[in-house]
């Protein structure tokens, strides 16, 4: 799903909502504690919900009318791990005027399981329609376009001011940054992002992304690192990235990764040198 909805991402958080959702976790505010449901309900079943989106029988879908790129939502047969997804099936190549590929789709989250971000839910190619495409989960709690809102919203139906200050929710934000600049994601915006009543970022929509790119354009940069995601990303190699992505993206887009590593290695050596490590490297 995508809105051409510009935003300015921010290092603030969103106030966690009073909404239903189906996992417990537990949030702190002040000397309370209260009770907050997790949207991320894939976590620990990566493998069976895999599984599960390549192979089980999809009895219905319907357009979801909102967005350029007409995704679907298709439902499964009862009984599994996960009621319906999101289905892309943008071959590669332009659409509108900008590059697409469902493929984005699948490699941003097998980027994520490498990293160990767990900000992208589970997504696998299947054919359907007799067409080729990403098939994502679709995460509890979020509703279809002009349905009432539910317990996981989007970053663009989150009012304005509900924006609680937090750590979490700050290095949150420096990870997807971090991310959207290594894959080369330019369509970061309100409508891709999702935040569930535990005050989760959850990314969706990575289409645009993984192109041979190696500028940082249209891409917000980071100011402050998380150093843990930076090691990960550091210690990154052709040869593990092949062995994730080789399946879904060519040669030349997979070592793209690799030389945009480097330009962000460069960027925050410049913020070191400007700031001091300690104003920039969040450990």
């Amino acid at each position: 799903m995508r809105l051409r909805t510009s935003l300015a991402v921010c290092s603030s958080a969103l106030i966690a909502l009073v909404l239903s959702g189906p996992i417990l976790a537990q949030t702190a505010t002040g000397d309370s504690t209260q009770t907050a449901l997790s949207a991320k309900t894939w976590l620990g079943k990566e493998q069976e919900i895999e599984q599960f989106l390549k192979t089980a029988e999809i009895v219905r879908s319907e357009k979801i009318s909102l967005g350029v790129t007409a995704p679907e939502r298709i439902y499964f047969a009862p009984g599994g791990p996960a009621e319906s997804a999101a289905w892309h099936d943008l071959a590669p190549g332009m659409h509108k005027g900008f590059w697409d590929s469902y493929k984005g789709d699948v490699a941003a989250y097998e980027v994520d399981k490498v990293l160990g971000l767990h900000m992208v839910p589970p997504t696998v190619e299947r054919r359907y329609k007799d067409n080729l495409g990403s098939v994502s989960f679709w995460v509890p709690g979020t509703a279809m376009p002009g349905q009432p809102l539910g317990s996981t919203r989007m970053w663009k139906d989150i009012p304005p001011g509900q924006v609680p200050k937090g750590m979490d929710w700050d290095r949150q934000v420096m990870r997807m940054k971090m991310l959207d600049l290594l894959i080369a994601n330019t369509d970061r915006n309100a409508g891709n992002l999702l935040i569930d009543q535990a005050g989760n970022l959850i990314l969706i929509d990575h289409t645009r992304a993984f192109t041979t790119q190696n500028n940082f354009n249209n891409i917000s940069k980071v100011s402050r690192v998380d150093a843990e995601l930076w090691d990960k990303i550091k210690a990154l190699n052709l040869d593990g990235l092949q062995a994730a992505l080789g399946k879904i993206l060519g040669k030349k887009e997979i070592e793209s990764i690799l030389k945009r590593r480097d330009k962000m290695q460069e960027e925050i050596d410049k913020l070191i040198k400007d700031m001091g490590e300690a104003a920039v490297m969040v450990r």
